[in-house]
């Protein structure tokens, strides 16, 4: 894939940075007052149980959902400064569930990822070519690239997604979900890439629910419960016993995984579960 320039970050080092910032949806607070920094580079994984605001940071941050208090930046410059297209090619977000217009071919569907860069007047051109080329080989997908999105298996679809983020070839992305609907040789795959795009420099932050995957793949993780985040560094200093159980409300042991080194979670018990 083509090399991307270096990462840009603001004065703290930082690619992403909130501060104080509450969210609500309908005068429901989804995130109360949170202060987070994403390192320019990193490879950050939001983990937290259901419904306690991971995707929501990640909607804010790429400027989907407003911002009730507090500020937003993104590589040092205020969100609200950046203009639409602007941002997109630096942040791009792929939510957890996307529908792709009926019929539409993959190619097609990767190749929306370039919008950030084209005008109205502007003709397709070789370097969009190249990236949407480049962004279907890096998810596997050439031999499927002038079939239907719709007859894709659910796994295929999720890649294509993926590839049109790659297409847009923005230096930080966002990522809710994204091993949605993968089998486990497609999750490892996937998050392999993930690690290959953050090796050569790329900021991914993502959502996982996977405490092992995350603990694997992720150089830092922060922790959301209760639209606060509780915990944030490096996986093995911060996904603890205690911590665990304080966001997802189960209690677990915590191994080594005798392959990466990095930690592993046993489940020991659900609290209210039955037996």
């Amino acid at each position: 894939m083509t090399t991307q320039p270096p990462h840009a970050s603001g004065a703290n080092g930082a690619a992403i940075d909130l501060q104080h910032v509450t969210i609500a949806y309908h005068r429901r607070v989804v995130c109360d007052d949170i202060s987070l920094s994403v390192a320019a580079g990193s490879f950050t994984v939001l983990v937290g149980a259901n419904g306690c605001g991971k995707s929501t940071l990640l909607k804010a941050v790429a400027g989907t959902v407003p911002v009730a208090a507090g500020t937003v930046t993104v590589e040092g410059r205020p969100r609200r400064a950046w203009g639409r297209r602007e941002l997109a090619r630096r942040v791009g977000l792929l939510p957890q569930s996307n529908v792709a217009p009926e019929g539409i071919l993959v190619r097609d569907l990767v190749a929306r990822g370039r919008h950030p860069y084209r005008s109205a007047l502007q003709r397709w051109s070789r370097a969009d070519d190249s990236a949407v080329d480049e962004a279907l080989a890096a998810t596997g997908l050439t031999a499927v690239a002038d079939e239907a999105v719709d007859r894709l298996s659910g796994g295929q679809r999720q890649r294509a997604w993926l590839a049109m983020l790659l297409a847009q070839r923005s230096e930080i992305m966002l990522l809710d979900e994204p091993t949605t609907y993968l089998d486990i040789a497609h999750q490892h795959e996937l998050l392999e890439l993930l690690g290959r795009l953050h090796a050569e420099g790329r900021t991914i932050v993502a959502v996982l629910h996977d405490l092992n995957q995350a603990a694997r793949y992720a150089s830092d993780v922060l922790v959301v419960a209760g639209g606060r985040v509780v915990a944030a560094g490096r996986p093995a200093e911060v996904l603890t016993a205690q911590v665990v159980e304080e966001a997802f409300g189960v209690r677990c042991r915590v191994g080594t995984d005798p392959v990466s080194g990095t930690p592993v979670f046993f489940t020991e018990s659900v609290p209210g579960a039955g037996g």
